[in-house]
């Protein structure tokens, strides 16, 4: 008799905060702060493949005079380990819009991943936008911390 086993699902409460380093008044930001709170979920659905989906709250902050919407998104995908402390992930992304005549911002997206340590992570990527109002080609840079 052979007993079957589940594969354990993560959940994880994000919180992230923009800070507003870009000059406003040369349009480049809006000079406020954006806060954010989300959901992500991640589940092992192949000996080295994980499938993901999150969704994030962000609260806009809108410069005096401005109207700007908060914004839903939301992203989808697959991460693929290609070592242990390598992995590559594609996914799908859509936002809504900040301002209420424009479309639904989207993306399809490719990242790696390097885990330094188990708290810290290095990571870059590329995205192709899928509307027009979404950036034609984008590039990331970043690391993230765990505490």
């Amino acid at each position: 008799m052979q007993e079957a086993q589940t594969q354990p699902f993560d959940l994880s409460l994000i919180g992230k905060i923009k800070f507003p380093t870009a000059d406003d008044k040369k349009g480049l930001g809006t000079g406020e702060y954006d806060e954010t709170i989300g959901l992500e979920f991640d589940k092992r659905v192949l000996p080295q493949g994980t499938a993901f989906i999150d969704a994030y709250y962000t609260f806009i902050g809108s410069p005096q005079g401005a109207e700007l919407k908060n914004r839903f998104s939301f992203d989808v995908g697959l991460t693929k380990e290609i070592t242990p402390s390598l992995t590559a992930s594609v996914f799908y992304e859509e936002s809504t819009p900040l301002i209420s005549e424009n479309a639904n911002v989207r993306y399809v997206m490719i990242n790696i991943d390097h885990k330094v340590t188990e708290a810290t992570h290095l990571f870059a990527g590329g995205s192709i936008g899928l509307t027009d109002t979404s950036a034609d080609y984008g590039i990331t840079i970043g690391a993230n911390a765990k505490f």
